[in-house]
């Protein structure tokens, strides 16, 4: 039984994928047709995505990427670029240390790896 429960949320989801269909779409629509298959309350889908959502580490990410998208707004990220130029722009490649100290810099300010790809990155 759950191997066709296994296939009955996969063969879907794959169909749809190969149609075109973007995967998060293609996912919830899979899943939907799973509940009403399987005769599944419908209360379901709305507890396992607010237990998903109640991760703390998953709601961090879009922060940090709006961190970034307000620095770059800002110029903070500009700015930071060109002090980083300055600083070690004239060695011998030179754009690849500048990039690595802006990170640096935006590390020991945000303290994550991921806000620092976000924004710095991005620019």
């Amino acid at each position: 039984m759950e191997f066709v429960q296994l296939l009955s949320l996969l063969v879907p989801m794959f169909i749809l994928m190969a149609l075109g269909m973007p995967i998060f779409l293609a996912m919830g629509m899979t899943c939907g047709v799973f509940v009403f298959a399987f005769d599944l309350p419908i209360t379901i889908l709305a507890q396992s995505y607010v237990r998903g959502l109640a991760n703390y580490d998953f709601l961090a990410l879009p922060f940090f990427f709006l961190a970034g998208d307000l620095m770059n707004a800002g110029g903070i990220t500009s700015r930071l670029l060109k002090f980083s130029s300055s600083l070690i722009g004239h060695v011998r490649g030179g754009m690849s240390h500048v990039t690595i100290v802006t990170s640096m810099i935006f590390a020991g300010v945000s303290g994550s790896a991921v806000a620092d790809a976000s924004a710095v990155g991005s620019v």
